[in-house]
């Protein structure tokens, strides 16, 4: 019992280090990335929606994930709305929908990176369990966008975010 242990745990520390491996190279790529967007998008602050979409879609290369339009922007309206990691938070919301108008909440993505890390354990008999079960971890770089009266007045980057995180998890029950 006592080997099947050290094999879990084995196979645990080998799939946290590779994970933590990628995830530290990955990090200078992701500030240049950043800069990149941040410095694009401040150019196009206060220009019209068309100009920003083709930068970001025909340019960047990303896809609106979801697009909602409000009138009348309450906290309680917005929230929920978006991922939890995505959305708005106090201060963004006192600051970005302060003056009235119409607003356009964009939130686009663009795939960067996708792994496959294959799993498996070795029981106390010494049989493979779940021998080669692979799981996809695809990272995406997020851009939130506001837009007052079809201007850009808000943006925020997040240069890597993993799909769980995007997706706000996934919650099992159990019955």
């Amino acid at each position: 019992m006592r080997s099947l242990i050290v094999h879990k745990s084995a196979v645990r520390i080998g799939v946290l280090a590779l994970i933590g491996l990628g995830l530290a190279c990955a990090s200078a790529a992701d500030k240049k990335r950043a800069a990149l967007y941040n410095n694009g998008l401040e150019t196009m602050r206060g220009r019209p929606q068309a100009d920003v979409t083709k930068l970001v879609c025909d340019d960047w290369k990303f896809e609106v994930l979801q697009n909602f339009e409000t009138g009348d922007p309450k906290p309680g309206l917005l929230r929920g709305r978006t991922s939890k990691q995505i959305d708005f938070t106090d201060q963004e919301m006192a600051n970005v929908f302060a003056s009235p108008g119409r607003y356009r909440v964009l939130i686009l993505i663009k795939n960067i990176d996708s792994s496959s890390p294959t799993l498996g354990e070795i029981n106390d008999m010494g049989m493979t369990i779940r021998k080669d079960a692979m799981i996809v971890v695809k990272r995406f770089a997020v851009l939130r966008l506001v837009l007052r009266d079809g201007l850009l007045v808000h943006s925020r980057i997040w240069p890597n975010m993993d799909s769980s995180r995007i997706s706000s998890g996934t919650s099992f029950k159990r019955y």
